[in-house]
Formats: C-alpha cells, structure tokens, sequence
C-alpha cells in the first residue's frame, strides 16, 4: 500500500491542489475500488477537481492513426477448432 500511495503522490503532486493531496490519496488506496473500476470522467473530476483534463491530444490521434483496423474485418480472440476423436 506504501508502494501505490507514494506512486499517487509522485504523479499528482503540483497537478492538484496540496491540501486534496492526501485525501484524495487515502481514497484510492483504500481498498474501496478493485483494479478494474472504470474511473468516468465525472468520477474523477468530483473526486480530483479541475486538475482533470478530458482533452486528448492530437498527438494520440496521430499515433492511432498509425494502427488502423480494416473495417468490416472481424478477428476473433480465441477460435475453437474441433478435433475429430479417434
């Protein structure tokens, strides 16, 4: 928990306000949330304040644009291919 607080402190510190710091800290180590808590933007903006920004940058776009999938083109994860018994 050492580990995930000094993390939190190392990213928000001087991006959010100091005295929300620890509050905000103690909220998302407190074991409240589990690892696949979908954080929404209103979420986070309540929780954080106005150091929450929503905008993503072209730069993100650009890089994106770099990986297109072909559409209409579906890929399964997983195919199951029987094996007939002998």
């Amino acid at each position: 928990m050492e580990q995930m607080r000094a993390l939190l402190k190392n990213i928000l510190e001087g991006k959010c306000g100091g005295e929300k710091l620890e509050a905000i800290i103690d909220e998302f180590v407190s074991g409240k949330y589990t690892h696949d808590h979908p954080f929404m933007a209103e979420q986070a903006r309540s929780l954080l304040g106005d150091c929450v920004e929503t905008a993503v940058p072209e730069e993100v776009y650009a890089l994106m644009d770099l990986y297109r999938m072909e559409a209409g083109r579906s890929r399964p994860g997983v195919e199951y291919v029987p094996l007939m018994k002998h």
